[in-house]
Formats: C-alpha cells, structure tokens, sequence
C-alpha cells in the first residue's frame, strides 16, 4: 500500500476522541428508550419525522469506502463524476418517495419482509419472506459493512501505517457496542450529528484546495491546460469507457425500475426501517426526498477536492485503475497534503463518522428482520419483547464476524460496489408489478426472487469471459440490464402460465394498502371505482419524479460548476433548482393530498 508521512497531532486525536465521546453519550442516553420494546429498540417508536430518517439515510449511505471510491473515480474521470451518482440514485429517490413511501408506511409493518405475507400468502410467501430477510441481512448488509472497514483502512492504513487487523481491531468492537446499547432512534440521532460533521469535513478539504491552487478560477484554467477541457466539463464526454453517456443511462435505467417496490433489498434493509419508522405518510415520502438532497451534497463537497489531487498526481487520472496506479489512494494522499493539525483530526472524526452511520445502520436493521422475520416467524411465534433484542444484537454480532470475512477477501471497494448494485438490480421490475399488476402471483416473486441473482451472475460471466469486455463498469451495467431483461421476461411467463392468487388475499391487500395501477378486478370486487382523482397516478407520479430529480440535477450541476470557476453557468443551474424545487414541492402537496384519499369505504374496511 502507498504510504505518507502524516503528523497526526494531539489536537487532532483530542477531536477524534472528543465526538466518540458525544457518539456514546447519545448512545447512552436512548439505553432505556430502547430496552422498553423491540418496536422502541428497532423502530425508535414509530415517532420519527422524515428529514431525520432521511439525513439518517444519507449517513448510512456514506460509508467510509465512499471517500476513497469516489475520490478515486473523480480522479480518474473529472468534474462529470457527478453523474455516475445522479444516474444510480436521483430519479430512484424520486420514484420511491412518490410512488411508494406513503403505501409501505400506510401498511405500518414492523419489517418490509413482512409484506410478503400480506401480499401473498401460504408457503411460497413464506419462503420469499425469510429469504429476503436472510438476503438482506447476510449478504447485503455484511457486503457493505466489509467495504466500510475496507474503506477506513484504505484511508488510516495511509495515515497511521495500520495493518487491516488494527484498524478492524479499533473500529468494529466501538461501534458493535454502541449499537447495542443505543437501538435505533439513538442511531438516527448520532447519524444527524455525524451528517454535519462529514458536511464540515468535505467543505474543509475542498476550501483548502482552492486555496492551494489560487482559487476556482485558476483551478479550472490549471485542470483545462493540463488535462483538456472535458475534465471541467460537466456533461459525460462521448466515448468514455468508465463513465460515457450509455453507461448513465444504464445506470439509472437500470437502477430506476423496480425501485421503492421492495424496501429490504439485497443492498440491505436500513431502508426499510427508516420509512417504517417514519410518524406519518407523507414523512415517509419526505424521508427519501432529503435522503437525496443531503446524500448528494456529501458527495459533491466530498469529491471536488480529487480536481486538484489529480494536479499534484497526475498518473491516478492518466493511468488509473493501471498496475501500480491506483485512484482509491487519492483521498489519503491529499489530507496528508492540505490539512493541518485541528482539520486533519475533524477530518478523520468525519471518516469515523461515516463507517459508524453504515455500520450501525445495517446492524440494527439486519437484527430486527432476522429476529421477526426468521426467528420469530419460524420458531417462536410468541417470543417476548426482550427475546426479539437478544436475537438481533446476537445476529449484530455475527454479521460483524462476515464483515471482517469480506473486508479481508475483497480489494477494490468500487468492485464491491458495482457487484452489488447489479445482483440486486435483476429482479427489480418484480417489485414494481407486485405493487401495481394485481395477477403478479406468488410464483412470478418466486421466479424474480430466486431467478434474478442467478441470471445475473451468468451474465457477468458471459460478457467478462465470451465477450470478453474487461472494464469491470462497462461488465457491471451491461450484466445488470441483461439480467433486468431476463428476469422480467421470467417473472412475466411464470406468472402467466400459473393461477391468480386468491382473490380473498388480493381484496385485504389493496384495502390495507390502497395500491396504484392495474387493480381493476379486484377493485371490483371491493365494490369501488377508481376515484377521478387517481386516474392516471402512476403517469403523473413519474413526472413529478422526473421534475424532481431535474432540481437536484441542477443544484449538483451548479455546486460543481462554482468550484472550478464557471460562476455564470452555476448560478444559473442554482436558480433553475430553485425555481423547479419550488413548483416540485407544490406540485407534490397536491398529488399527496390525492393519493391520501380512501379509496374503499368503512363498509369495506376489514
């Protein structure tokens, strides 16, 4: 590994030391909140408003491998970076909060994987159940808490000179006890502390590298001359094997469909309790709107910096990814270059901030659905409160023994990254049907569930050895289209050549959830008509989305384009976010006050 000389003073260990120390006073402080019941100690209550879990979100989604990873992919691309994040998440926010938050938090479950049984019933529900639970928590959670520790040790291993086994030694047992301790609203309160610690340790950084080079205006004119202009550009240029305009469509195409329909994916299932937790429908929808917002201001204030990295290292953006050359190792280059004593250590508290957000999400989460939806579910159906607690934080602890299992194995953070986002991307278009096409069945889930990993995996091995494509994104987007293709083609035969679920369970569902789309007979069977109000929801529910993302897009587009000097062109991105955020928000109260309508009567209620 590339190692730096890097003083590491007593100022800076004492503000490390410092906001631990506030980390586990929060954590004490939420202990008997917690203890009270498992819904207090998974849920947090059911209490909370939806920009805390959304700022929560954006915490967990910050693990500490995404310094190094996305620094490493600014290096190696430039200022269009931007967009490898804007594809995979920002019209997949949108689509999950207007189209789903409010119906998963109308059913008010205590797990996602719980749905299952609503939706369908009988044996085969259950197996997808338990599976999902197991999915999620066992592999999704273990894989992105494996690149956390791999991450914060791609970074301390450079400026502490630590074997993995010490950083894992530091970081895990702190944060395994705090969770333990804390349950979750303690967890959603230190990921709101720590979302302003990481937001003033990107700008730090970012402020000291303009300064080093002059400010913006002589760093976009030094990145131009040296590198050529689509480096300060903000569009994909044309051509760019890691990062071309194909491979952004791809991503959101095939990151977009299928999203919000299942909450407990292979990603993990921290999403789902932060919308299950939420107080209100409409906090449920909000949840994921300030996710985005807020994750994308991490990013963008985060990844800025590596444009004047790549200035001082100009082989991680002209050989990256090359024998000997690896971007990754870009952010630890530069705090040991521009931060002194006092911002190097709020720095590090940052990047301790942002593996503790992950990791205590994906414990807390992955102990909840294994407990109800496993143990519970499974062999003990009366299992007291305490007994739930016990489980979970007994799942905790195993999940951190995988993790480490991961952290040890995998080299490349960004691999583990694309890998699963296309694992859990091929059964997707599954769970938009299951919401909205009352003959999806349970032998359709079955097919997606069970099918779509394994199509998945084939493709990567058919376009990395038949065809022979060696970029690991252009593999990475082309297997994760093929198995969206493939799988939907699956689902849909399955469900055709098999019976309709039962119409008993069809009419509890839809009176439960008041699902949109192609519900026509089983609507009829509740004996009502679809109200004016909601004709054509899902149509007008993707422009909302659409309109949405378009604000953020510009917001981003404007951050980047103030940092290497283009004022003009940034200022007007900042005033078209401003005034599409404006007519977003009153379009949206508007569609809500739709969607909130009852669409059976009490008579028909169960």
């Amino acid at each position: 590994m590339d190692t730096l000389t890097v003083g590491v003073g007593t100022l800076d260990i004492f503000i490390i030391v410092a906001s631990l120390a506030v980390v586990l006073g929060v954590g004490f402080y939420y202990y008997k909140f917690a203890q009270k019941s498992s819904e207090n100690y998974f849920l947090g209550g059911r209490g909370l408003p939806g920009w805390a879990n959304g700022v929560s979100y954006a915490a967990a989604c910050m693990n500490s491998d995404v310094p190094p990873a996305y620094c490493g992919m600014m290096a190696a691309t430039g200022l269009y970076l931007s967009w490898w994040y804007l594809s995979r998440f920002g019209l997949a926010f949108f689509i999950c909060g207007i189209l789903f938050g409010p119906f998963w938090r109308r059913l008010r479950l205590f797990t996602a994987p719980e749905y299952y049984s609503l939706r369908y019933g009988g044996g085969i529900a259950s197996v997808v159940r338990v599976w999902t639970a197991c999915r999620s928590a066992f592999i999704g959670a273990v894989a992105w808490t494996g690149a956390g520790i791999l991450g914060i040790h791609k970074i301390a291993g450079q400026l502490f000179h630590w074997k993995l086994s010490t950083t894992i030694l530091i970081v895990i047992p702190f944060v395994f006890f705090y969770v333990y301790i804390s349950g979750y609203k303690g967890v959603v309160s230190t990921d709101i502390i720590q979302s302003v610690i990481m937001i003033v340790a990107n700008i730090m950084l970012a402020v000291a590298v303009l300064d080093y080079f002059g400010g913006p205006v002589a760093l976009g004119r030094k990145l131009a001359a040296v590198f050529g202009p689509s480096v300060v550009g903000s569009i994909p240029p044309p051509g760019d094997e890691r990062l071309g305009l194909m491979a952004v469509l791809a991503w959101m195409l095939g990151t977009s469909i299928g999203a919000g329909g299942d909450i407990s994916p292979a990603g993990g299932p921290a999403e789902g309790q932060r919308i299950l937790s939420c107080k209100s429908e409409k906090d449920a929808a909000w949840m994921y709107f300030t996710t985005e917002i807020t994750l994308f201001i991490l990013l963008i204030l985060l990844t800025l910096p590596a444009l004047g990295g790549i200035l001082l290292w100009p082989d991680l953006h002209t050989l990256a990814y090359t024998p000997g050359h690896d971007p990754e190792l870009i952010y630890g280059r530069m705090l040991g270059q521009f931060l002194g004593p006092g911002l190097l250590g709020f720095v590090l508290a940052g990047l301790i901030a942002s593996v503790m957000s992950t990791v205590s999400a994906n414990l807390n989460a992955s102990g909840q659905v294994v407990a109800s939806d496993v143990y519970r579910f499974l062999f003990n159906k009366k299992a007291a409160e305490k007994q739930l607690i016990k489980v979970g934080r007994i799942v905790m602890a195993v999940i951190c023994v995988l993790a480490i299992i991961v952290a040890v194995k995998a080299n490349s953070i960004v691999g583990v990254a694309v890998f699963m986002l296309g694992i859990s991307s091929a059964e997707l278009s599954a769970n938009w049907a299951q919401w909205w096409w009352w003959r999806f069945n349970r032998y359709g889930r079955l097919a997606a569930t069970l099918g779509g990993p394994l199509i998945y995996l084939a493709a990567q091995v058919f376009w990395t050895k038949i065809m022979k494509v060696k970029s690991m994104f252009t593999v990475g987007y082309l297997s994760a289209l093929t198995g969206i293709v493939l799988t939907t083609g699956l689902w849909i035969a399955v469900t055709l050549a098999t019976k309709p679920d039962d119409m008993e369970i069809l009419k509890s569902f839809y009176r439960k959830a008041r699902p949109l789309g192609f519900w026509g007979p089983v609507r009829k069977a509740c004996g009502q008509e679809v109200l004016p109000e909601l004709r054509h929801a899902l149509v007008k529910g993707f422009l909302l989305a659409a309109l949405g993302f378009a604000a953020v897009v510009a917001l981003i587009l404007g951050i980047g384009d103030f940092y290497v000097g283009k004022f003009g062109p940034g200022a007007a991105m900042v005033a078209v976010f401003l005034a599409l955020g404006a007519f977003f928000i009153r379009a949206f109260n508007r569609y809500f006050a739709a969607i909130s309508t009852p669409v059976c009567s009490e008579a028909d209620s169960p």
